[in-house]
């Protein structure tokens, strides 16, 4: 995951086999790109997950045990 920052705003490009599927972001008043890099990490996991959801035909089984967590 590529990670930008412009400011106080960082933003993550999510690809797929080097196409870009998504871009996310988050803005850090203390700059911290680490704390960034994290939160960033997980907004992408759940995005990652929701896009597989709605890819899959079985999805409307309401199952939101697999959603990944930061842990």
């Amino acid at each position: 995951m590529e990670v930008q920052m412009e400011g106080n705003q960082f933003t993550a490009v999510v690809k797929r086999a080097a196409e870009v599927m998504c871009r996310l972001s988050v803005v850090r008043p203390d700059g911290n790109e680490a704390a960034a890099r994290a939160a960033l990490a997980d907004k992408a996991r759940f995005w990652i997950f929701d896009y597989l959801q709605r890819s899959e035909p079985d999805h409307e089984s309401g199952d939101t045990d697999a959603i990944p967590t930061g842990s």
